[in-house]
């Protein structure tokens, strides 16, 4: 393994826990009751999406999130379910440095980590079910409440460390540009989108939402595309093959799990936006894939290689506009050979539990691996995203 270099690193996946009293104050009674709101039943604190139990619901988001570290096996045995929750430590949800940017600062300090693109945890999960419920006006004052939160508490760029991403989401065209504008104008330096087409099965590329991606163009914030809830496990596919079309994250089958996790997901997300035009159209457009691993790009890139009806390299345009974060399970030094070691970068995922206990865990990843690009992974080209020094 590699030694801790001298220089600091810049972390692309980075997340916070929101203490539930303190999030769900962000909201009206309206957007609570209609959109995303808990209840206790059997006295036990339940997530709810408008009338119905939220399908991605990891209780543990709720009280005693899993250690981080603790839950790798995920991503290597396919398992989900409660006997992994009960099996591995759990830490109380008012770890200071979980939920609170000044702590969180100290714990950068102690990693080794100058700045970091930083992401919630339970805000994040119903935003695509409160979507499939088509109610516009409680989806968008849901964004916004859950990105006031994240500039309150943490900040879209905070003593230029800390990055917090909105989260923002083509349902509503309009409303789309209105929310883009609101954290821009706060000083948003990225955007935080899920890799999934709107309720209304329209693509993100469709040439009628160019309004919203020419002032992402003109701003040349970074785009990232987290792993989230894409309605590949409830809607259409899932249920296309005979499956319960809403369970719980803990009850999704090892099929279902194969549809929304990773791979599927991102590879139709960035094959539509690339074949679509996208990026011709709006050519300073940067979209970062994170959490999403990279074990998909030999298979995608081949795909890409394959189509020759288009007036643009479809490989060309994937390497040039679009960059990668890697899971322990990668392997880094194929995946530079792929698309080149200004295009994959750290993003270690802390504190989730499925992620290494600490970012200096990736360092025995790139043995192997020469020292410029090393340094282009843990540090340089994260900088350039996030306009800072690399």
């Amino acid at each position: 393994m590699i030694e801790r270099p001298e220089y600091r690193y810049i972390d692309a996946d980075n997340h916070f826990y929101e203490p539930v009293d303190r999030f769900f104050s962000y909201f009206d009674k309206k957007t609570i009751e209609k959109g995303f709101r808990i209840e206790t039943i059997d006295n036990e604190r339940r997530l709810f999406v408008g009338d119905k139990p939220m399908f991605s619901s990891p209780q543990m988001f709720l009280d005693h999130p899993m250690a981080p570290g603790s839950h790798l096996e995920v991503f290597t045995t396919g398992r989900f379910d409660h006997e992994v929750h009960d099996t591995h430590g759990s830490l109380p949800m008012e770890t200071p440095e979980w939920t609170d940017r000044d702590a969180r600062l100290k714990a950068m300090d102690a990693q080794n980590v100058e700045a970091g693109i930083f992401y919630g945890s339970l805000g994040l999960l119903p935003e695509d079910q409160l979507a499939e419920q088509g109610d516009n006006e409680t989806f968008y004052n849901y964004l916004r409440g859950y990105n006031r939160y994240v500039e309150e508490e943490w900040g879209f760029d905070y003593q230029n460390r800390i990055f917090g991403a909105p989260l923002l989401a083509l349902e509503d065209r309009d409303r789309a540009i209105e929310e883009l504008e609101y954290v821009l104008s706060r000083g948003a330096r990225v955007i935080l989108i899920t890799p999934r087409p709107n309720a209304q099965r329209q693509s993100p590329a469709d040439p009628y939402f160019d309004p919203f991606w020419a002032r992402v163009n003109e701003a040349k914030v970074t785009v990232v595309v987290h792993i989230g809830m894409s309605a590949y496990h409830y809607v259409g596919q899932g249920a296309a093959w005979g499956e319960d079309p809403t369970p719980s994250v803990v009850e999704w089958t090892r099929f279902q799990r194969f549809l929304a996790i990773q791979d599927r997901p991102i590879m139709d997300f960035l094959g539509n936006i690339i074949f679509r035009g996208l990026f011709q159209r709006h050519p300073n457009l940067r979209v970062l894939s994170v959490e999403n691993s990279t074990s998909w790009l030999p298979y995608f890139m081949r795909k890409l290689e394959e189509e020759h009806d288009h007036p643009f390299s479809s490989l060309e345009t994937f390497k040039q506009h679009v960059y990668h974060t890697t899971m322990s399970t990668d392997d880094i030094g194929e995946a530079i050979k792929l698309v080149g070691d200004d295009r994959i970068v750290l993003g270690s995922d802390f504190p989730h539990p499925e992620g290494p206990t600490e970012p200096d865990a990736f360092l025995k990843f790139l043995d192997g691996v020469e020292e410029s690009s090393a340094r282009k992974f843990l540090r340089g080209t994260n900088a350039d995203l996030l306009s800072l020094t690399a």
